[in-house]
């Protein structure tokens, strides 16, 4: 496998509101076709990953299947002995699969009533038709009790050979996640959240062992967020603004999303007058209450900051009713299909992106692999897509969509599950 090994360290962040220089689009470029080396695997003797994140790196090969993606140097070499394979994943013994078999795969998202979940759903499908995999959603929509219900029942059936999705509570479904299911000889790959509490470290140090592998490193995590909230802060220093956050227990991205307002809030200076809110509920509704709420009592403020499209639709409608379209930027996470009309539509000033179609076919893209005999990297980063040509070309290589940039920008849908880049 050919790579461009990527330079750790951190990209100087654009003013508000301004292009990127070409030079940076030319950076990515090279990035992407540069230099090739060879990165050693960083593992264990048996060829199961061990490595600490500092001895990980990153980088985007220039061939083979995972060509303009960014994953890390820790390796998962499995061992062909005739029709079996067997993969050691640092659990208390190894998986044995029949090789090339057609996989029985059961996706638990946590999420699975939102529409980034339906996305990941739709690509999930589409991936698991390519190799002839069968696919079975397991709906909870962030019920932690159900979830872990679903997997244990997963267990006590036999009825898939892997299970790839994300956790409502990671550090609760640790053991689950890579003890439990692994013992019952199902491959695991958590995607977007990473499993047992690795939400807020270095995309190099999500991988748990007992998984097969981790994909995400731009949805739901501490780093990404933070870059993208650097950039809204920076602009808006000395300006008194809202941050709005899910309740702590939906899910792991509310503790995530809340370290990265704080470190983003260190790292500019704290410079804003920032009011930090839990909305009282995930849909539109209870972000647009929320919202209107504060603007009545702070018709001065300059920007709001949101965790997901959801919640900040009504936000949205918020700034409209009161009037202060022209003066209140929004912030919104996620870069959902819907955000990005709105961006386009002025109505929307940044968002980050997430690319929950990209996630899910590449955890099945790691699991085809595996089961062939392949040698796969245990760590998926940028959520399984390439890198944008305005991305920061240092981990964790934040994307930042505007008007300036949103043209260049497709985000995963419904409709484009079949038509991966």
């Amino acid at each position: 496998m050919t790579r461009a090994t990527v330079t750790l360290g951190r990209t100087t962040r654009r003013p508000r509101r301004l292009v990127r220089t070409a030079a940076l689009a030319a950076a990515a470029a090279l990035l992407l076709a540069g230099c090739a080396t060879d990165v050693p695997p960083a593992s264990g003797p048996s060829g199961a990953p061990s490595a600490p994140s500092d001895e990980v790196t990153l980088s985007v090969p220039t061939s083979g299947p995972w060509e303009g993606r960014v994953i890390g140097s820790a390796e998962n070499a499995p061992t062909v002995d005739g029709d079996q394979v067997t993969i050691d994943v640092g659990a208390a013994a190894p998986i044995t699969v029949e090789k090339d078999k057609k996989l029985r795969i059961g996706f638990s998202f946590s999420g699975s009533c939102t529409g980034f979940y339906q996305i990941a759903w739709a690509w999930a499908q589409a991936a698991a038709e390519e190799y002839g995999y069968e696919a079975e959603l397991l709906e909870n929509c962030f019920d932690l009790d159900l979830q872990i219900s679903q997997l244990q029942q997963a267990i006590n059936d036999g009825k898939y050979d892997a299970i790839v999705g994300t956790t409502v509570d990671g550090s609760t479904e640790c053991d689950l996640w890579t003890k439990e299911l692994p013992a019952a000889n199902i491959l695991v790959v958590p995607m977007s959240n990473p499993v047992c509490g690795l939400d807020a470290e270095p995309v190099t140090a999500m991988y748990s062992p007992g998984t097969l592998a981790y994909v995400g490193g731009a949805t739901g995590t501490t780093a990404s967020w933070q870059a993208f909230l650097e950039v809204a802060y920076g602009d808006h220093a000395g300006e008194k603004g809202l941050s709005i956050n899910y309740p702590v227990g939906i899910c792991g991205c509310a503790t995530s999303y809340g370290l990265a307002v704080e470190n983003a809030l260190e790292a500019t200076g704290n410079e804003v007058d920032l009011t930090i809110s839990e909305v009282k509920g995930t849909d539109a509704a209870a972000g647009q209450a929320l919202a209107q709420q504060y603007l009545n009592d702070n018709p001065d403020a300059g920007f709001i900051n949101v965790l997901s499209w959801e919640t900040g639709q009504g936000v949205v409608e918020a700034v409209k009713s009161a009037g202060l379209e022209d003066q209140v930027d929004v912030y919104i996470s996620g870069a959902d299909p819907g955000l990005v009309d709105a961006i386009v539509a002025g109505d929307v000033t940044a968002t980050n992106p997430n690319y929950p179609g990209h996630s899910a076919w590449a955890a099945v893209q790691l699991l085809h692999q595996i089961v062939s005999g392949e040698t796969i990297p245990t760590i998926v980063a940028n959520d399984g897509a390439k890198l944008e040509s305005f991305s920061d070309t240092e981990p964790p290589f934040g994307t930042f969509i505007d008007q300036t940039t949103v043209e260049d920008f497709e985000p995963d849908t419904v409709d484009s599950a079949s038509a991966r880049g």
